[in-house]
């Protein structure tokens, strides 16, 4: 037996793949396929603030259908950007199966990684290097349903603004966070994300939405 690599690379993404493939096959199975388009759109369109529970919102079928299209949206991206299958890879693959169960769909967490695209982009390096901060930063795309659901489709282009915005900024502030704890935090995209998070809150709260 010689190792090698690439071949475990290839062996852990076509896993990955498989794993997605079987969400979205569960999906199929676990609810009548007439519902499942209908209830992905509830998903899309409901307030996505935790808890939501995307089971409840759009039922089970459109939930792990959900699931399943995400992470094969994360994993497309990922080949897209040739990135090396690491922990972190399986880590974030895997964190954005889990919870487009009750936040993510296949629509609020486009704009934060066009976000992260448009500041590789604006620094001339490859998106590779801000992949992993920009799916870990889409714990902040149920902001981008929020803004949705208080416009009210009166200005349908400022939720991906502001979730672009938001993927634009992530990046620069996680260089920061890591000054902040020394490396003492496994979670640095998420302690970048709280920050922002913070500040749109009290934004938000100081126009008198909760």
């Amino acid at each position: 037996f010689i190792y090698d690599e690439n071949d475990q690379s290839s062996f852990l993404f076509s896993t990955m793949v498989l794993f997605a493939l079987f969400l979205i096959a569960f999906g199929i199975l676990c609810g009548p396929p007439p519902e499942l388009l209908p209830g992905l759109w509830h998903i899309i369109t409901e307030r996505a603030v935790l808890i939501t529970d995307s089971i409840m919102v759009g039922g089970m079928g459109a939930a792990f259908l959900n699931a399943g299209l995400v992470t094969l949206i994360s994993l497309w991206i990922l080949y897209a950007c040739k990135a090396a299958i690491s922990g972190a890879t399986i880590a974030a693959v895997f964190l954005m199966a889990g919870f487009s169960l009750f936040g993510k769909d296949v629509w609020n967490i486009l704009p934060i990684l066009l976000g992260g695209f448009l500041y590789s982009r604006y620094k001339k390096l490859p998106f590779s290097q801000y992949i992993y901060t920009s799916l870990f930063g889409t714990a902040l795309a149920p902001v981008v349903t929020e803004i949705s659901s208080i416009v009210d489709r009166q200005w349908p282009l400022l939720p991906i603004a502001i979730g672009t915005a938001v993927g634009f900024v992530l990046p620069a502030i996680s260089v920061f966070t890591v000054r902040v704890h020394q490396g003492y935090n496994l979670y640095n995209g998420g302690f970048a994300a709280g920050l922002v998070g913070m500040v749109l809150a009290s934004i938000l709260k100081s126009f008198g939405y909760v």
